[in-house]
């Protein structure tokens, strides 16, 4: 727990709390197991109480809560500013006073004012969505997002929504438009609506801040695919149905893709008739097979099971991880992580790939928008290393991994990146040291303050996860990609 953090929770608690140190170690322990927690899921799912937040008075903190409320829904920049200034003055100008205000903000409207079915506008389309089931809690979240044609409401794909969800009857589906999806032979690819869907959705309800993907073998399949590599930040578990991902020359794009996946539980399931070879394509159970061979030799767990004569193909993280992604409260309990949190991969257009904390914010041109590729190695060269060197070089490649106070990143046709460390990734308190592709790029303590934090909360409607502190700066060389 950053000490400004406890700090600012033990003068807001002894300035507002009835006498008696019962009542302040109460408070304390609340303030703490929201802030020890890895990610913002179970921070929102731990409320503090408005008792515990406001350093001056009651009547004060009232007057920040809507100065906060005013600035998040305030559209027009200049009012916006104004909000802004009125929150600062309130807050003393300190971060650490507003962030554990954030989860608790009256934001969204109740579940009886929210509209079942809505569309969202991004860059010049619509796109649908549909409310298949609102918790009954007012502070709970919509978890399962599931891609199906506004046209078609399959049945296979519902029966696999209500499968996800039975154990988890607490929490919000949505259904959404699966064109929403990047496409690797996208030739429109610069295009990409999901991050940005997703942000407008947030600010009309309570979305957790790691999403349960569903896809079937339709194209919603292929969809929810996509969406997972080329936003594996957005999502902890992909389910699907007798669907693989369509890249081209699978046996090195699986190897180069898949890894990003790291942090996403994933489970599919193929029938045997789907087990076949008919003129020379590649149907979706072989490639599930050689997407678990891929995934294994990352040191991923993979098991193979029959039943009922389908083959069950399910691969995933660690047990420990998978508990504390499935039960925010046992996460609670046993502390902070220990792992190193890790991010990125391989993208092929602009605006893919935005991590929690780590983004590419322009890359080097030109970009590889042709539908089609053919990669024949020359005599005696091998072929394996040929085809995936190929593939690299017309793709860009942004990964990260915070170790303590030391943020290593790799790059490869990036020119400029941006940085923002979370209040549970980074100790603001001490010394933080960036390198990129081996050199270093900054070392020092990080600034971290309120406008920062709030510009970001608001751009990405992720109020759980305070992020104050941002570092940018320019990539020279590249990683090496033999």
């Amino acid at each position: 727990m950053n000490s400004q953090y406890l700090n600012a929770a033990v003068s807001m608690t002894q300035s507002t709390l009835p006498a008696g140190a019962g009542w302040v170690i109460l408070a304390l322990l609340a303030i703490q197991a929201a802030f020890v927690c890895p990610r913002g899921e179970a921070l929102a799912s731990t409320p503090i109480s408005d008792k515990s937040l406001h350093a001056v008075t009651a009547d004060s903190q009232t007057k920040l809560q809507q100065a906060l409320v005013a600035y998040f829904h305030e559209s027009e920049q200049r009012t916006s500013r104004a909000f802004l200034e009125r929150v600062q003055e309130l807050s003393g100008g300190d971060w650490a006073v507003v962030a554990p205000l954030l989860t608790s903000l009256p934001l969204w409207k109740s579940k009886a004012q929210v509209a079942t079915d809505g569309s969202i506008a991004v860059a010049g389309k619509s796109y649908r969505y549909t409310i298949q089931r609102m918790p009954d809690d007012p502070s709970g979240l919509v978890k399962i997002v599931a891609f199906v044609a506004p046209e078609s409401q399959g049945a296979r794909l519902t029966a696999l929504v209500k499968e996800v969800s039975k154990e988890s009857a607490k929490v919000g589906i949505v259904t959404i438009d699966p064109r929403l999806a990047p496409d690797f032979y996208d030739g429109e690819g610069e295009a990409q609506p999901l991050h940005q869907f997703l942000v407008q959705l947030r600010s009309r309800m309570r979305v957790a801040s790691k999403l349960t993907l569903v896809g079937d073998a339709t194209p919603a399949g292929q969809a929810a695919w996509h969406a997972a590599i080329y936003y594996p930040d957005l999502f902890d578990v992909l389910r699907i149905d007798a669907s693989t991902p369509d890249l081209p020359y699978p046996s090195q794009s699986y190897r180069m893709f898949l890894p990003q996946l790291v942090r996403v539980h994933l489970h599919g399931t193929w029938t045997a008739k789907e087990a076949v070879v008919t003129d020379g394509a590649v149907y979706p159970a072989n490639r599930a097979i050689l997407l678990a061979a891929c995934l294994k030799d990352e040191g991923r767990g993979v098991s193979f099971t029959i039943e009922e004569g389908r083959r069950s193909v399910e691969w995933g993280l660690s047990d420990s991880i998978l508990h504390l992604r499935s039960n925010p409260e046992a996460a609670l309990l046993n502390g902070e992580r220990n792992e190193p949190i890790q991010t990125g991969g391989w993208f092929r257009y602009p605006g893919q790939g935005p991590s929690d904390w780590l983004i590419a914010t322009k890359i080097r041109k030109p970009i590889w928008a042709a539908d089609q590729i053919a990669i024949e190695a020359r005599p005696g060269e091998d072929a394996d290393a040929f085809v995936a060197r190929t593939l690299k070089s017309k793709l860009y490649h942004l990964s990260g991994k915070i170790e303590g106070q030391a943020i290593h990143i790799s790059s490869y046709r990036v020119q400029r990146i941006e940085v923002r460390p979370s209040v549970a990734d980074i100790d603001f308190d001490k010394p933080v040291i960036i390198i990129c592709n081996g050199r270093k790029r900054f070392e020092g303590m990080l600034e971290a303050n309120l406008e920062t934090m709030l510009e970001h909360a608001r751009s990405t409607w992720r109020l759980d996860d305070p992020r104050p502190a941002l570092v940018s700066f320019s990539v020279q060389s590249d990683m090496d990609i033999e």
